[in-house]
């Protein structure tokens, strides 16, 4: 009997082990023009119980696209993506969720 209860505990925690892989795409724009900005930089991170796993730094490119990941091994819950996006003269903006093929418009700040 004790056997079949750590085969059976065994499993459960096998079954809820699992690697969380999530990609972000799109393109960042200026909100009143629609053009491209480029130098925009995006901090990912994965976020779990107000941890923060896998965390990496990328800039868009010269037509405002962004590709971001991450990766992570857990157990029962996978983090979510969340992205903190900023550049000079403009208002950052922090996404709850990564995004996948979005625009994402910034505003500038005007003196």
């Amino acid at each position: 009997m004790r056997s079949i209860i750590v085969i059976l505990l065994s499993s459960v925690v096998f079954a809820a082990c699992s690697n969380c892989n999530t990609r972000a795409y799109g393109y960042i724009t200026d909100d009143n023009s629609n053009k491209a900005i480029d130098s925009v930089k995006i901090r990912s991170y994965g976020a779990l119980a107000g941890k923060i796993k896998d965390e990496r730094v990328v800039y868009v490119d010269s037509n405002g696209y962004f590709e971001t990941y991450f990766s992570s091994k857990s157990t029962a819950k996978c983090p979510v993506l969340k992205m903190e996006i900023t550049r000079d003269g403009y208002y950052p903006v922090v996404t709850a969720e990564g995004l996948t093929g979005d625009t994402i418009y910034m505003k500038k700040i005007q003196p």
